[in-house]
């Protein structure tokens, strides 16, 4: 049985990706485990003991990237705070991957974005983008918890995987698929 069969028999149609269309549905929640269904970050899962050996790879724990730093109108590294100090990590290549609110923010922090808005902040403006930041939409959340019987368990000898319920709230002004539930 899938893990949101109850709520399939309720004519809920079951969705085999959550991160696919946003459309309502019922669907299994992704989640990182490994070989013996052990929960698996991010970090342990990429940053493997062979990739950490990497010469070109310095892994910063407690570091903040507050800004971009630019010459001559290129990325060439990140001003981070580090304790109670603000450094610049210089590099050849600058990939910004700090996930769909806070890359907005470096951004515009780093000078690019909606001018007006940058300037009243003193920012100073490299490039006047008005889309930066803009149209950002967090949905809802509610989750709730009950014990499900071990066949209905999508790991059922090892975790619980919560179910995603998405739904839509049927507002005008909000998207299809714009609530979101986690049932676990």
């Amino acid at each position: 049985r899938a893990a949101g069969a109850p709520l399939a028999a309720g004519g809920v149609g079951e969705k085999p990706e959550q991160n696919g269309p946003c459309e309502d549905g019922v669907f299994a929640q992704k989640g990182g485990l490994d070989e013996s269904f052990r929960r698996v970050s991010t970090s342990l899962g990429w940053l493997t003991p062979e990739v950490r050996r990497r010469p070109n790879l310095t892994i910063l724990t407690g570091a903040q990237v507050r800004r971009i730093g630019f010459e001559d109108g290129r990325a060439a590294g990140v001003f981070a705070a580090i304790g109670d100090r603000e450094t610049f990590i210089g590099a050849r290549e600058t990939i910004l991957c700090a996930g769909a609110l806070q890359s907005p923010a470096l951004l515009m922090r780093s000078g690019f974005g909606p001018g007006p808005h940058l300037q009243e902040r003193g920012i100073a403006v490299l490039r006047h983008r008005p889309g930066v930041g803009r149209n950002l939409m967090e949905h809802p959340y509610a989750g709730l918890a009950f014990h499900l019987p071990r066949a209905s368990r999508t790991a059922a000898e090892h975790h619980h995987i919560p179910v995603i319920w998405r739904f839509s709230s049927g507002l005008d002004s909000c998207a299809p698929g714009d609530m979101h539930m986690g049932l676990m």
